[in-house]
C-alpha cells in the first residue's frame, strides 16, 4: 500500500500500485467530488478509529474499484471502557528559506469527550470529538531538467564557457586558446508552491447496543 502526497496532504491511495481505490465509511459507500473515493485530506486522523485495506473484496462488501477496497473505521463509544477526554493543542513553526514567505506559527487543535451507560434497554454511548487546524505551507519542488541548448568547453583546470553565439564573452574565451573538452549540463529548477489552507471538523456519535445480537448507531461528521 502507497500513498502519494500534494502540498504536504495524502490526495491519492495505490494498492499494488494501482489506483481507483473504493472508499466506504464503517461499511457504506459514499460518494464525493472524487467519485467512489474519499477525499482524504477532509477527514482528520482524530475522528478515525481505523483503517481496513482490502486488496480483494469479499462478498459481503461494497463491489471495489481497480486497486481494492478502504474502508474508514470512525470512532464510536462503545469502543471505548467508560468515559474518555482527551485534546491537544499544537503549534507549527515555519521558517522558510529561499522564498518570500515570513516565518509564522499555525496552531493546530482538538479534542474527543465520550461517555457509555449501562441502562436497562442496554449499553448506551455518546462520543463528540472536533479539530481545527490552520496550515500556511510552503512546498519547494526541485529538479533537474533534460540537457539541451548550447554545449559548454570545458579546461582542463574546470574552468569552462558556454559555446553559445550569444554569450557576450564567447570571443575573448576563445582567444585564451588552450584545450577544452565538450560537455553538456542538465539545467536545474525550481519552485515553491506556497498556500494557505483551514480544516475544521466536528463528529459526533449516539450508540445504543439492546443486546448482543442487536447494535444500533447514528454518526453525524
Amino acid at each position: 500500500v502507497q500513498v502519494s502526497r500534494n502540498a504536504g496532504e495524502v490526495t491519492n491511495v495505490l494498492i499494488r500500485g494501482l489506483p481507483d481505490l473504493a472508499t466506504t465509511i464503517n461499511g457504506n459507500e459514499i460518494f464525493t467530488g472524487d467519485g467512489r473515493r474519499l477525499s482524504y485530506q477532509d477527514l482528520r486522523i482524530e475522528g478515525v478509529a481505523g483503517l481496513d485495506m482490502y486488496k480483494s473484496a469479499t462478498a459481503n462488501q461494497q463491489e471495489g474499484g481497480i486497486a481494492g477496497v478502504m474502508d474508514v473505521r470512525l470512532r464510536k463509544p462503545l469502543d471505548l471502557k467508560g468515559f474518555t477526554a482527551s485534546g491537544f493543542v499544537d503549534g507549527v513553526n515555519l521558517h522558510p528559506r529561499g522564498s518570500g514567505a515570513d516565518a509564522h506559527t499555525d496552531p493546530q487543535l482538538g479534542g474527543l469527550i465520550s461517555n457509555r451507560w449501562k441502562t436497562a434497554h442496554g449499553d448506551v454511548g455518546v462520543l463528540l470529538d472536533g479539530t481545527y487546524v490552520k496550515d500556511r505551507f510552503v512546498n519547494p519542488v526541485q529538479w533537474f531538467a533534460e540537457p539541451g541548448g548550447a554545449s559548454w568547453q570545458v579546461r582542463p583546470d574546470g574552468s569552462a564557457y558556454r559555446n553559445d553565439p550569444g554569450n557576450p564573452n564567447l570571443a575573448a574565451e576563445r582567444a585564451k586558446g588552450g584545450t577544452t573538452t565538450t560537455a553538456v549540463m542538465p539545467f536545474p529548477g525550481g519552485v515553491y508552491n506556497s498556500g494557505k489552507r483551514e480544516r475544521e471538523q466536528l463528529h459526533g456519535a449516539l450508540q445504543w447496543r439492546p443486546s448482543d445480537k442487536l447494535e444500533v448507531d447514528s454518526q453525524s461528521i
